[in-house]
Parts: C-alpha cells; sequence; structure tokens
C-alpha cells in the first residue's frame, strides 16, 4: 500500500520506467525501447525516481523493519 502510494507520487516517466524495469523486470534496453527513449534516459529516469522512492519512504522504512523484526521475534518466541 505504502510502496503504491508512493509510486503514484513519481512523475509519469519515472514510475513508467520504473515499473518496466522492476515490476515487469526488463532490462535497461528493451525499457528504452517501449518508451521511446535513449537508454541513457531510462537511467536516469530510473535513478531519478528510486531516489524519490527513497525519499517518500524513508519515514516508513523504519516503521517497516521494525514491525518485520518484531515478528521474527515473535515467531522465534514460539519456536
Amino acid at each position: 500500500r505504502y510502496l503504491k502510494q508512493a509510486l503514484d507520487r513519481l512523475p509519469r516517466r519515472q514510475r513508467e520506467a520504473v515499473f518496466l524495469r522492476y515490476f515487469q523486470e526488463l532490462d535497461y534496453a528493451d525499457v528504452a525501447r517501449v518508451m521511446g527513449v535513449k537508454e541513457r534516459t531510462v537511467y536516469n529516469l530510473v535513478h531519478e525516481g528510486l531516489q524519490q522512492l527513497r525519499q517518500h519512504l524513508g519515514p516508513l522504512r523504519w516503521a517497516i523493519l521494525a514491525s518485520l523484526a518484531g515478528a521474527i521475534l515473535f515467531f522465534l518466541k514460539i519456536f
């Protein structure tokens, strides 16, 4: 849910490049062909998009990690 919200905040071209690269698992050359841009442009769009995602998710990353750590500790206590 948080990732979707952060992705929705990206500019369209960054969102498209990140989606194709990481969710569709296309390589940079294929993303460039799909988007009709140069491969270097894809590198830049993905890089900028990931930076934006880190900023948007920054405060939440620690909350997510804390939740996971709590779940792991709980699981270890049971077994």
